[in-house]
């Protein structure tokens, strides 16, 4: 069996991590153990999983003039991925994820950047590109209306289209009508469809078939993951 072809749509970060014994308090300075320069962003993770995976991958996305975005690019085409969809836009930053790390615990500030500035047109522009896939991988990193936009051709191109609604936020439903997988955890489903994390996870999952969502894959941690199918047994 042939490996798929997959377009990734999404966000391109440069995650600079600071190791400290402990955090902060507020207006105090610290003295760091490490800094740490990682390409990251979730479209682009995605991206790299998938061509560790040995598929054919594309990104679509955009970076900013400056030197963390040629770092990203060089990155991405070292792990084999074609990045002609990926914008560069002179006046913007690259989007950045500063993390500090202290005790085996985080705190996360994402700066979006670039990624804030990707448009339905750009996504028109790599057409081509979803057009050679199978699969179109999508995060919500980048502008609802690029994502919306992006389901909609990819669905209208035959495409299978999976989504990781994370950051999470409320979608519409016009949105998942055009998954064809949406994968969200615990927190995700529940912001999703209004429930709690303590309600019943098959309940919660058959809300969001009902919303629109064909196949529902809700990641557990240590404890695998839980399937349901539009359709499916109840």
């Amino acid at each position: 069996m042939n490996a798929p072809n997959v377009a990734v749509i999404g966000s391109l970060n440069m995650d600079i991590v600071v190791e400290s014994d402990r955090f902060p308090v507020q207006g105090e300075t610290l003295l760091g153990k490490a800094i740490r320069f990682l390409p990251g962003g979730k479209g682009a993770n995605q991206a790299v999983a998938s061509a560790r995976l040995g598929a054919s991958t594309r990104m679509i996305g955009a970076v900013g003039g400056d030197s963390f975005g040629r770092e990203l690019l060089q990155a991405l085409t070292s792990e084999g991925i074609e990045c002609e969809g990926v914008r560069a836009i002179p006046d913007a930053t690259t989007g950045i994820a500063n993390i500090f790390v202290s005790q085996g615990d985080n705190s996360i500030i994402v700066l979006p950047g670039a990624n804030h500035h990707l448009r339905p047109e750009d996504i028109d522009r790599s057409k081509q590109a979803m057009e050679q896939a199978d699969i179109v991988l999508l995060q919500l990193e980048i502008p609802l209306e690029a994502v919306t936009h992006a389901a909609k051709l990819a669905k209208s191109l035959g495409k299978t289209v999976v989504l990781n609604p994370a950051p999470a936020q409320p979608l519409p439903e016009s949105l998942l009508r055009d998954v064809d997988y949406i994968t969200p955890n615990r927190t995700e489903l529940s912001l999703l469809t209004g429930s709690s994390e303590n309600d019943d996870l098959e309940a919660s999952m058959r809300k969001l078939i009902g919303m629109g969502a064909r196949n529902v894959i809700t990641t557990l941690g240590s404890e695998g993951s839980a399937f349901m199918e539009a359709g499916g047994p109840s």
